[in-house]
């Protein structure tokens, strides 16, 4: 069962169950190589999601993916072979923390504290990015039913307090 943190008419906020993170970092040439060899499909072009095997590879900068798995299955990601080009793994679990946010008025939530033009044609579907919430640093990720917010553990505090409040200002969704 989701961790509710926030609900209310037109917006609910929960807690993302437990994942796995990896930062994959290689030169954008050895992409594909690496990709096949460590079972994930890795975004092209940049600021995009693409998902396989069960991971979702948010491709945030030319050299970096943001990996994000189940939790249970630890050895899903295959460690890469000796031959391939030099590259770099990191398994950034225990930093990071992903709330999930869906309703009609997510966009006005998130516009309260990011700077970015969130509409679909600009933040279309599939789309990710760093960016800032408020004063945290953040990665946003928009997908059919939702947005997700993935942020350093250490701004858990100042995240959810910004969004409460943040939420506090908008106007009441129209129901039925």
């Amino acid at each position: 069962m989701a961790d509710v943190l926030l609900d209310r008419p037109g917006l609910v906020l929960t807690r993302a169950g437990a994942t796995r993170r990896i930062v994959l970092h290689c030169a954008p040439r050895d992409a594909a190589a690496i990709g096949r060899a460590i079972g994930v499909e890795l975004a092209e072009p940049m600021l995009r999601v693409a998902s396989s095997g069960g991971w979702r590879a948010l491709h945030l900068a030319p050299d970096e993916w943001l990996l994000i798995g189940a939790a249970q299955d630890p050895g899903a990601l295959r460690a890469p072979a000796a031959d391939l080009p030099p590259c770099s793994l990191v398994d950034v679990s225990a930093r990071d923390h992903e709330v999930v946010i869906v309703g009609p008025l997510v966009a006005a939530l998130l516009a309260a504290g990011c700077p970015l033009d969130l509409s679909p044609a600009a933040t279309p579907l599939g789309a990710c990015t760093r960016t800032l919430l408020g004063k945290a640093t953040v990665v946003l990720e928009r997908d059919a039913a939702c947005f997700r917010i993935h942020y350093a553990r250490s701004f858990e505090d100042y995240v959810l307090e910004f969004l409460g409040s943040a939420s506090e200002d908008l106007p009441q969704a129209r129901t039925g």
